[in-house]
């Protein structure tokens, strides 16, 4: 019996459906000065969870024995990338801040695994 597939788009689009409601609720309870941050915390989450579901969906085929490590890489870019941006802004980054960098980094994370498992489970390694 074969295990029903979940279309790449059907994750991504719950991907996007999640970040705007934590988004959104996160909005409600932070200062308004966490704002910004706020913003750029779910944005480059987001766009980075797109282009890697993207990127994977697409060459899953022919990079099937590196997509364990396209996931390490794409987690540890995310990290990189929101350094990189807090260094070039200067935001400062207090203990409270953590819940609004970690949120939407676990949150795209989830759905970053199950594209990942999803694909690994679809794929023959068998030459």
């Amino acid at each position: 019996m074969s295990k029903p597939k979940v279309p790449s788009y059907q994750l991504l689009f719950f991907n996007v459906l999640t970040l705007i409601v934590f988004y959104l609720i996160n909005f409600q309870f932070e200062e308004p000065e966490n704002h910004t941050i706020l913003y750029w915390s779910y944005g480059l989450n987001g766009v980075v969870t797109v282009l890697y579901i993207l990127i994977v969906t697409f060459l899953s085929k022919s990079l099937k024995n590196q997509i364990g490590f396209l996931f390490l890489g794409f987690a540890t870019f995310k990290i990189i990338l929101f350094l990189i941006v807090q260094f070039i802004t200067e935001f400062e980054i207090k203990d409270s801040h953590y819940f609004i960098l970690f949120v939407p980094y676990f949150v795209s994370l989830i759905f970053e695994i199950l594209l990942t498992k999803k694909i690994l489970d679809n794929i023959s390694f068998e030459k």
